[in-house]
């Protein structure tokens, strides 16, 4: 059986991305104050999902998913402004059972839920050709709604991003040879509290790598100084969408309705312009990941670029290079 790490990391994400946003992310200085901005409800077929729009012109569809599948869309408040102000309306919204989107039977937490949440909220916008940026998990129903509805999307942006199933549990266990080679004696102690019967479900797990977790997120963990802060538990993980899509102990096979994932068409036929983002020292889905997501796609249509002093969030960590970046991807002619 492989570990995956990376999978105990999400379901412990919803409980130690939490952490790592209060507890953690509070050892640097105080992040920025925010508030959202007006938002709505938008009619699907599963249920009602929330959605902010900010800004005029061609739509950028914001996927999140920095703290696995339970993620809401927190983490693009702030940064994104940029992309509004160049011409654009940027939209926030939170997939079904996250943030201030309704919750849903336990059973339709799915990728391909997913996918027809992103359908809905264009339709509920009365939107044509739209841009979409898939972050982390996200960038799985991302690619999967791009593969599905190609005459609809304009440019695909794959952020620090999974793809599939297989392309998360390599992530897991290049994070697990991170994690026991940079720290050793915490690696130990989570091996003895797992032969003790400790599982990836457990309060008290997260605590076993926090320092790890903060390293391996950030290029420089002082930079978390910059990611928006919140006190609403709506803006963290929602720690059952996790362990449902995810397994219950994930942190040692992937479990839950994303194991087996598989894209349903050859990437080479994706005609869809799409640039692969990632940040060099993100541990969390490698710059490997992204690597192979580029050699995957269409050579003529995909863009790669690496930002070097980033890790997980290269829009927070080295946000002039990446917003320039992007900008220039989503006007080109």
């Amino acid at each position: 059986m492989k570990r995956c790490t990376l999978c105990w990391l999400f379901p412990l994400f919803s409980l130690s991305i939490a952490w790592l946003s209060t507890s953690l992310l509070a050892q640097a200085p105080a992040s920025p104050a925010f508030e959202h901005g007006k938002g709505k409800l938008l009619e699907s077929a599963q249920g009602r999902v929330y959605v902010e729009v900010e800004g005029k012109g061609r739509a950028l569809l914001l996927v999140g998913g920095s703290e696995g599948p339970g993620g809401s869309h927190f983490d693009f408040h702030g940064g994104f402004s940029r992309v509004a102000a160049a011409g654009h309306s940027v939209v926030y919204f939170d997939l079904l059972g996250r943030g201030r989107s309704e919750r849903i039977a336990s059973g339709q937490y799915t990728v391909e839920v997913d996918i027809e949440t992103i359908e809905s909220v264009r339709l509920g916008l009365g939107l044509d050709g739209i841009d979409v940026l898939g972050l982390g998990y996200g960038g799985i129903p991302a690619l999967g709604y791009s593969l599905r509805y190609p005459e609809h999307v304009r440019r695909l942006v794959m952020c620090d991003a999974a793809y599939d199933a297989e392309s998360w549990q390599q992530s897991c266990e290049a994070f697990t040879e991170c994690l026991r080679l940079q720290y050793p004696e915490d690696w130990e102690r989570l091996l003895a509290a797992r032969a003790g019967g400790m599982r990836s479900g457990d309060p008290a797990h997260h605590k076993l790598i926090d320092r790890g977790l903060v390293s391996f997120y950030w290029f420089d963990s002082y930079n978390s100084m910059s990611r928006p802060g919140s006190g609403n538990h709506l803006d963290y993980a929602n720690d059952e969408v996790n362990r449902i899509m995810l397994g219950a102990d994930a942190d040692w096979e992937l479990g839950g309705t994303l194991k087996g994932y598989k894209l349903q068409q050859d990437l080479k036929q994706l005609k869809v312009p799409t640039l692969v983002a990632t940040g060099r020292q993100d541990r969390i889905f490698s710059p490997f990941i992204a690597w192979r997501l580029k050699q995957a796609l269409p050579a003529e249509t995909s863009t790669w670029v690496a930002f070097e002093r980033s890790g997980h969030l290269p829009f927070i960590e080295e946000p002039d290079a990446f917003f320039e970046r992007l900008i220039a991807f989503l006007e080109t002619k």
